[in-house]
């Protein structure tokens, strides 16, 4: 997964996201932004997959992987 021009390793190792399933085609992509501390999830155990994120949210995710890789 490239993001902001770094390479975010993909990993299968697993997620605490109860609505997160194995299966789906995205459950790389939130294991990997998960394990990197870009995302949290909700409050009861979900990432919320089919929810709409605010402004706000994608803010925050885009500072946490800016501080994170250094860009």
């Amino acid at each position: 997964l490239l993001t902001l021009g770094v390479d975010i390793s993909q990993t299968e190792e697993g997620t605490p996201f109860t609505d997160c399933a194995e299966d789906q085609w995205y459950y790389s992509y939130v294991v990997a932004a998960y394990k990197n501390g870009i995302v949290e999830g909700m409050s009861d155990g979900t990432f919320g997959i089919g929810t709409s994120i605010t402004r706000q949210d994608m803010a925050v995710m885009i500072s946490r992987a800016a501080e994170q890789f250094g860009t």
